[in-house]
C-alpha cells in the first residue's frame, strides 16, 4: 500500500528548515545538479557534478570483482576531476573458510567478498564520497554500516538480468 500523506507534515517542513549546514549543503547541491543539467544528465554525470558542488576531493569506488570493468571505467572517468581510490570486494584475499560463511564449492580457496575490508580501505584513505558498484545483497548493508563517507549506489547487482533492472519490469 502506498503511503500518500503524513500527519506531521508541518514537522517535516520544520526539519527541512532547520537542517544543519552540512545537510543543507547536500540538499541544495542535489537540487542544483538537477537544475544545472536540465534534468538530463546520466547518473555518472550527476555524481561528478554533485561531488564538485560539495567540494569533495577524494572519491572512493567500491566494486564487485564481477563488475571490475565498470569500477575501472569509473576510476578513469572520475580521475579527471578527483583523487580516486578504488577497492575490489576480494581485497585481502579472504577465503570463505576463514570467515566461516557458506560456500558454493568444496574448495578451501573459495574467495569471500569483503565489504568490511572495502569500508576499512576507503575509511583509511579518508575519502569524501563513495560510489558502490555491484555489491551482493546484504554485503551493501555491512559496507554502509561501516563506511564513514556518504555513499551512492551506481549499479545494483542482478545476476539474472545482467544488472539491468528495466528487464525485471518487462519480464
Amino acid at each position: 500500500m502506498e503511503i500518500k500523506e503524513l500527519k506531521d507534515r508541518d514537522d517535516l517542513v520544520e526539519k527541512y528548515n532547520s537542517l544543519d549546514e552540512g545537510d543543507k549543503k547536500i540538499l541544495d547541491s542535489s537540487y542544483e545538479v538537477v537544475i544545472d543539467t536540465n534534468a538530463c544528465a546520466s547518473r555518472v554525470e550527476e555524481v561528478r557534478e554533485f561531488c564538485k558542488k560539495m567540494n569533495y576531493k577524494k572519491i572512493g569506488i567500491a566494486f564487485c570483482k564481477g563488475l571490475r570493468k565498470y569500477g575501472e571505467k569509473l576510476d578513469e572517468i572520475f580521475s579527471d576531476d578527483f583523487e580516486v581510490y578504488s577497492v575490489c570486494c576480494s581485497v585481502c584475499g579472504l577465503t570463505r573458510d576463514e570467515i566461516n560463511v557458506p560456500k558454493m564449492t568444496e574448495s578451501s580457496e573459495e574467495l569471500a567478498c569483503n565489504p568490511l575490508g572495502e569500508a576499512e580501505c576507503l575509511n583509511k584513505a579518508n575519502v569524501d564520497f563513495v560510489v558502490m558498484v555491484g555489491f551482493c545483497l546484504g554485503h551493501e548493508q555491512l559496507f554502509a554500516k561501516n563506511i564513514k563517507a556518504p555513499t551512492t549506489t551506481l549499479i545494483v547487482k542482478d545476476r539474472k538480468f545482467k544488472h539491468n533492472p528495466k528487464d525485471y519490469f518487462e519480464e
